[in-house]
């Protein structure tokens, strides 16, 4: 397992603030996507669905690791594989990449992602929501 990483100590208790606000970001993408207009960008949606997967997986390495990534989103599948080890599969580890990926471009870019693009970026937001939400409910 990796001991050290771009991540700072956190106290455990502080994973219940951003399991709240993971879950919101999920519940603002799902409503956004309700909304969307015919022809409108995606990117808000996708802009709440990877802000949500942060904080889920910020949550997960707060209560198992005491640890949160601080340097680089880019970095939080290491701060997860350090905080529950190989619980953390390469699958979830590439869905959690596929997610990132979308992040650059949909916060800063000046290509408007379409709504089916939005809809497959938060559906693999609510399945890194539903392995986050097993792991969180796991005796710690």
């Amino acid at each position: 397992m990796v001991s050290k990483g771009p991540w700072r100590r956190v106290p455990r208790a502080e994973s219940k603030g951003r399991l709240e606000n993971a879950r919101a970001f999920l519940k603002a993408a799902r409503d956004l996507l309700a909304l969307i207009d015919e022809g409108r960008s995606g990117n808000p949606i996708i802009t709440q669905a990877v802000d949500a997967t942060i904080a889920y997986g910020d949550a997960v390495t707060i209560r198992f690791g005491g640890i949160q990534n601080t340097v680089d989103h880019r970095g939080l599948g290491r701060a997860l594989r350090h905080a529950i080890g190989a619980r953390f599969t390469s699958q979830h580890e590439q869905r959690l990449g596929q997610i990132l990926g979308e992040k650059d471009e949909a916060a800063y870019g000046h290509h408007s992602a379409s709504e089916a693009g939005a809809r497959e970026i938060l559906k693999l937001a609510e399945r890194f929501a539903e392995w986050a939400e097993a792991e969180l409910a796991r005796p710690g």
